[in-house]
């Protein structure tokens, strides 16, 4: 194995399977026997940062000793372009746009290339990229009736050009609503929490927008373990359900999602980060006058006190960089965007008082984290 930087590979031989999580020599669980035929295919491509693995010499037939010449390559997928969701332009506020930029990796500048506009009365609100790196989802809401104030939520897939970053509208997908979205790291099942959560498959064919009984008022993102075994969705303590918790999901069949346990909160959580590892999760409040919470994540999706952080006012979003040292916070009350050093224990400092960026509400990262 060489070139791996991501998390999340896992290599399959038929029904065995390894998750492989450093670079070096690797052996499949199941040994054969002098005759058998194997073929070692990706069963998970890596992300954070998302990287594409390929086999060499991955067929053959074992002979009588270890098979020593297969060799799986890792390399970095390069970010050229970046999207953003505009909710409505300045000229028009009923009318949303798609907008993307070329983005140069080595100095993180970016210029604007082009953009969609939505229909009349329709705002853009999210986009997110499959693992992939093809693909682009985003979440779209029509105003149906302004007097009664009803509207229905979307989500529509476009392609994505690899020479100019264009997007072009590939398929829509009925969504009950819901903000965030959480890919599987298989690419294709995806989860939206709302007032309930709804899971989705972008395979072929596949039922859209199931929901899942799950209830939960969901603050504004929520976290996935990089296994994909546990999301873990931030639970306001609104509307039906009155107590503030964690809800961890069990995704043992990401087809057919469960609700794990609802981890009780001294906090209104608003959004969750979790560490590389999928060790740790660092949740803010929709109070600025309360802390932070950091738990511990057990094997199972359990979720143990591990300490408190002082957040600034409303943190919608976190990312943690490649290194696993640092998490930042955007701030859309307090305009800033904070940053903390992490010891990788559950130990948080806050680094000076933050940078200022208007409105903060959404942050993502380049590839190797530089760039914010």
């Amino acid at each position: 194995m060489s070139g791996l930087s991501g998390t999340g590979l896992t290599l399959r031989n038929g029904a065995d399977t390894l998750s492989v999580a450093a670079n070096g020599s690797f052996v499949l669980p199941a040994q054969l026997a002098s005759g058998a035929s194997y073929s070692i295919t990706i069963g998970t491509q890596p992300s954070a940062p998302s990287q594409t693995c390929g086999v060499q010499n991955g067929a053959g037939v074992v002979g009588n000793a270890d098979v020593l010449t297969i060799i799986v390559v890792c390399t970095t997928s390069a970010s050229t372009f970046a999207y953003a969701a505009v909710p409505h332009t300045a000229a028009d506020a009923g009318v949303g746009r798609l907008e993307y930029f070329a983005f140069d990796a080595a100095t993180g500048r970016q210029s604007l290339q082009g953009g969609l506009s939505a229909a009349a009365d329709t705002y853009v609100f999210y986009v997110k990229a499959r693992p992939s790196g093809h693909q682009l989802l985003v979440s779209m809401s029509t105003l149906l009736d302004q007097v009664q104030n009803i509207s229905r939520a979307d989500l529509t897939l476009y392609d994505l050009s690899t020479t100019t970053g264009a997007p072009t509208p590939s398929r829509l997908i009925a969504s009950p609503g819901g903000g965030d979205l959480i890919f599987h790291p298989n690419g294709s099942d995806l989860y939206a929490p709302g007032s309930t959560v709804s899971h989705f498959s972008l395979a072929p064919g596949a039922a859209q927008g199931q929901s899942l009984g799950i209830n939960v008022q969901a603050g504004f993102t929520s976290a996935i373990t990089p296994d994909g075994k546990f999301p873990f969705v931030p639970n306001t303590g609104q509307g039906s359900d009155a107590v503030p918790s964690i809800a961890v999901i069990s995704l043992a069949d990401p087809q057919r999602p469960q609700l794990s346990s609802k981890v009780a909160t001294p906090i209104r959580p608003l959004s969750t980060t979790l560490s590389l590892d999928g060790k740790l999760l660092y949740v803010a409040p929709v109070d600025a006058k309360d802390l932070g919470c950091v738990y511990r994540v057990a094997a199972l999706g359990g979720l143990t006190p591990a300490g408190t952080f002082a957040t600034p006012g409303y943190a919608r979003s976190g990312v943690i960089t490649p290194s696993g040292n640092f998490l930042y916070l955007a701030s859309s009350d307090d305009n800033k965007v904070q940053g903390y050093r992490l010891d990788g224990t559950g130990g948080i400092t806050a680094s000076g008082s933050g940078t200022a960026v208007p409105s903060a509400f959404r942050l993502a990262l380049s590839p190797g984290g530089q760039y914010l």
